[in-house]
């Protein structure tokens, strides 16, 4: 029964996040041809020292009040006090942000290689608050498993961010340029999100009590805080040093703008595809794990293999499209080869990333913070170098070549950990030698059949075409070896329409 239930919300889960995802992704092909690559990298740019910020007020807060809220089951009134005393915390970290911000203005121009970043950063600081708030609810949800409140409340934001955004840069508010406009949406999407969110909370019986437990949060919030502003800094210094070194190295300003936004606004959509799927598993598989382990249950080893079997599974899936796919799949969607190139070539850090991912999600679960963050340090090193030396011989690819070492070095850390903590049995040994290698033949085989001229199909219709050839030969290849985890997703689905 309990099985069922766990599937039953994996599902609920990806529905939303699939609909989220396509509504995001289908939003980022709008901005791309709206607005340009140059004037997407300037957004991204000011996103990333946005989400910079943000981690100082809340990263480290939705995964504790999530865990501790799974821990204490039944006792919600204690769960509802962790929560209060979260968002308090956030909201006094926002707003000691937004002073210091206000004294040192001045010394923005500092932070951005290009100055028209600044007045975008400037007009996204007010939706610090409204996600202060909304991380910390969503922690709540997500630990009492109100999954489907939990996946709803994104699915609102990015409606609302879509719609916004189209009024503002189709020209319907008058005074107001594209770059400033898509920041302004930002903002106020943020806040209509944050108040659908303290409605759902509220509905749900979430009411604020007595805040207790502050030493607990930040003591447990802040190895994953310090973890995720590493990232969020990293972000904030490749979109610095990345463009920068570019320049250096004989590019125009423009076209190194241009080339990250290509990477990281239209590349990145597509490449972090398979988390839609994979960090739902997370999602669900969270407050499991957290029960599992206070009761030092052994069923703990099962419920990561299988994990990481369907996550492995599922991200090689996508890989075995996208490798041998990248360069009609950037030009279908963005009208542009270059950006489908790049694809093409990243793909192979979708492995990493995925498995990445879902291991410093497993550690924080497991109270192993400190661990994940210490690991993800030494991974984070390798990007930089790679950023620092190999620009000057591969361009923007420097920036694949660090990410594909960050995650897999980081991902074998956290892995010996999962061993030394009993977490795991290591039963997805064979889907991650598998897999990987029938993405990689069936890529193949993909490229070699969309380089062949093809007159009676059109691009759009060729490509499908080539991309279910593509995978039906990774299912096949990964069928025959029994890497495919078909047996535990049947089995599944037939004790919900049993249970129904």
């Amino acid at each position: 029964m309990a099985s069922a239930k766990l599937y039953k919300s994996f599902l609920t889960v990806t529905l939303f996040t699939c609909i989220t995802r396509l509504l995001s992704f289908a939003f980022k092909i709008y901005l791309s041809r709206s607005l340009g690559a140059e004037i997407l990298g300037l957004y991204q740019i000011a996103l990333s020292f946005f989400f910079l910020l943000l981690c100082f007020s809340s990263s480290g807060l939705p995964m504790i009040i999530s865990r501790r809220t799974a821990e204490l089951d039944t006792n919600t009134k204690r769960a509802q006090s962790l929560t209060t005393a979260g968002l308090l915390v956030g909201i006094s970290v926002t707003i000691s942000i937004w002073v210091i911000i206000f004294i040192f203005k001045d010394y923005l121009h500092l932070m951005f290689a290009d100055e028209r970043c600044i007045p975008i950063f400037i007009a996204m600081l007010p939706a610090l608050m409204s996600s202060a708030i909304y991380c910390c609810i969503r922690g709540y949800l997500w630990g009492k498993k109100s999954f489907a409140a939990y996946s709803a409340s994104e699915l609102i934001e990015e409606t609302a961010r879509i719609v916004i955004t189209a009024i503002i840069i189709s020209g319907i508010s008058c005074g107001i340029t594209k770059e400033l406009g898509i920041a302004v949406a930002f903002t106020v999407s943020d806040f209509v999100s944050c108040l659908a969110l303290i409605i759902i909370f509220a509905v749900k019986g979430g009411r604020l009590q007595r805040p207790t437990g502050y030493g607990e949060l930040v003591k447990h919030s802040l190895p994953i805080t310090t973890s995720r502003l590493m990232g969020s800094a990293m972000s904030s210094f490749i979109a610095i040093i990345l463009p920068m070194m570019l320049v250096k190295y004989g590019m125009e300003t423009g076209a190194a703008t241009a080339a990250y936004g290509r990477a990281v606004g239209m590349a990145a959509p597509i490449l972090t595809s398979p988390i839609t799927i994979t960090s739902a598993l997370a999602v669900v598989i969270v407050p499991e794990i957290a029960l599992l382990r206070k009761r030092r249950d052994p069923a703990i080893c099962e419920k990561i293999d299988r994990t990481h079997n369907i996550t492995i599974a599922m991200t090689c899936l996508f890989m075995a499209v996208f490798m041998g796919l990248g360069d009609e799949v950037g030009l279908l969607i963005y009208g542009d080869i270059e950006a489908g190139i790049y694809i093409r070539y990243a793909s192979a850090t979708m492995l990493p990333m995925s498995v990445c991912a879902l291991s410093n999600t497993l550690l924080n679960t497991i109270n192993k913070e400190s661990v994940c963050f210490f690991n993800y340090l030494i991974g984070t090193a390798f990007l930089v170098i790679c950023l620092l030396i190999l620009p000057k011989f591969v361009g923007i690819y420097a920036l694949t070549i660090g990410q594909f070492l960050l995650y897999s070095v980081t991902f074998i850390l956290n892995l010996r950990v999962l061993i030394k903590c009993n977490a795991t049995n290591l039963d997805f040994v064979k889907s991650i030698v598998v897999c990987p290698i029938g993405s990689f033949f069936a890529a193949s085989v993909s490229a070699t059949l969309s380089a062949m001229p093809c007159t009676r199909l059109s691009i759009l219709l060729y490509t499908l075409l080539c991309a279910a050839v593509s995978a039906v030969i990774y299912g096949t290849i990964t069928l025959l070896f029994g890497a495919l985890p078909v047996k535990q997703l049947l089995t599944g689905v037939k004790k919900i329409l049993h249970k129904n």
